[in-house]
């Protein structure tokens, strides 16, 4: 029987991918969670698995793609074979129990926020006549003149010109058409340095002949990753009710805890504390750890809590998820922050690394600023923005003391609590905070597992 496999989603919010590598040709037989596919979506390069075992019978995306979730990217033949109808049974009838298969589940399984495919995309295949099956001695060397065509042309008529994976990726980081790039590869094709070199043309070319009415203008197109964060957070901004509580942390004593405990035990950043400070603190504040289901006027709680770090690259910004992070001790979550931060940074991370965050922390700290107004990131109902501490004076001495007050250098941190007011109130969002500040305030009554 014919199984089509679908793109689901990669990560969250993903709309579309653009297809790397077909590591497959038409007739291969490919085994269940085989690896068949590279992608790459908004945030990283993905592998994709076969969800299926059998034979190849239809490849319909080529490299240099971009393809919409929900869209079918191959036809598998598993070998199952359909029972044959009864005198009775029509096509139809047999189709639309088909239909209730692997495909429909998929469907269901999408992400309420991405685009809806069209009709066109959601009619099951097995409604049509199946055609006979490709001789398999053809099937992957000798293709018909329909697939050269697809393969050589894009939809629209034009010519596809060659180009290795890595240039079409740099090419598209780039804002550049593959059409308007000098070849110097071998057999004409387009290499990175080829993209660069044009990169660089496009940019001096966009100095000096654009100008506006005061001077000379350079228009940069977004790379991938820049129009999935201008999305998401535009979305973010129309849909949700931002509210930002403003508060500064005493964390003297827990700083003074990480550097002692750095000497003996090797390096702990303030990220991957207050990472476990706030998986500590979010059973207790289960809101914070939730989602708003308008729809159905629901707070929808998370019983997990898995925490989104920010991440700036050059590419742009991602948030990788430190999964259960409630469970982990303090060691394991900085090396695992080590670890996700540097495949951020070369496009490594794998969709288990993008999927189920509960709360988002973004600290910017080490690159300055006194405060700082986090964006939500949805569908979440809470982001904490970390800025940068600084030592101040602080009175210590009672307010009986006021004509002659003590006062004190203590490191202060400033965080800035984001939260959507649909679902949290503004005294709850001072209570997550003071709660927090408590739990930092004092390494003795914080589970610093090392």
């Amino acid at each position: 029987m014919k199984q089509e496999f679908r793109l689901q989603d990669p990560g969250e919010g993903i709309h579309e991918v653009d297809v790397l590598e077909i590591m497959i040709a038409e007739g291969d037989e490919v085994s269940e969670g085989q690896d068949i596919l590279v992608v790459e979506s908004d945030k990283a390069a993905v592998e994709l698995p076969s969800p299926f075992a059998g034979r190849v019978e239809e490849i319909r995306v080529s490299v240099g793609d971009t393809v919409e979730v929900g869209k079918i990217l191959l036809v598998i033949e598993d070998g199952a074979g359909a029972s044959e109808p009864s005198d009775g049974d029509t096509e139809d009838e047999k189709t639309s129990e088909d239909d209730a298969g692997p495909d429909a589940q998929d469907d269901a399984e999408a992400e309420a926020d991405t685009r809806t495919t069209s009709g066109e995309d959601r009619q099951d295949t097995t409604s049509q006549e199946p055609s006979a099956p490709p001789d398999r001695k053809t099937s992957a060397t000798s293709e018909s003149p329909e697939a050269k065509e697809k393969d050589t042309q894009h939809e629209d008529g034009r010519p596809v010109p060659k180009a290795s994976p890595a240039a079409r990726k740099a090419a598209k980081d780039a804002g550049l058409d593959l059409a308007d790039i000098s070849a110097t590869g071998s057999d004409g094709q387009i290499t990175v340095k080829d993209v660069q070199a044009a990169s660089g043309k496009a940019d001096a070319k966009a100095t000096s002949s654009e100008r506006d009415g005061f001077g000379p203008i350079k228009r940069r197109a977004l790379g991938s990753l820049r129009a999935a964060t201008a999305r998401a957070m535009s979305r973010s901004w129309q849909n949700i009710p931002h509210a930002v509580h403003h508060d500064r942390i005493d964390i003297t004593e827990i700083e003074r805890w990480r550097r002692d405990l750095s000497e003996d035990a090797g390096r702990v950043s303030l990220t991957a504390i207050m990472t476990k400070a706030v998986a500590t603190l979010l059973p207790e504040e289960p809101r914070f750890n939730a989602s708003f289901d308008a729809e159905a006027r629901e707070i929808v709680e998370r019983g997990y809590y898995n925490i989104n770090i920010a991440v700036a690259t050059e590419h742009g910004l991602v948030t990788p998820v430190i999964a259960e992070a409630d469970r982990k001790s303090l060691s394991e979550i900085h090396e695992e922050l080590v670890d996700l931060a540097e495949k951020a940074r070369k496009r490594s991370l794998r969709k288990a690394n993008l999927s189920g965050g509960t709360f988002t922390i973004t600290n910017v700290g080490s690159l300055g600023g006194h405060d700082l107004m986090p964006i939500i990131n949805p569908p979440q109902t809470a982001i904490l923005g970390l800025a940068r501490a600084s030592l101040q004076p602080v009175v210590t001495s009672g307010f009986n003391d006021i004509a002659s007050p003590e006062m004190e250098a203590r490191l202060i941190l400033p965080v800035a609590l984001s939260f959507d007011h649909r679902a949290i109130d503004g005294a709850d969002a001072a209570r997550f905070a003071d709660k927090l500040a408590r739990l930092l305030g004092d390494p003795a009554t914080f589970t610093l597992e090392i």
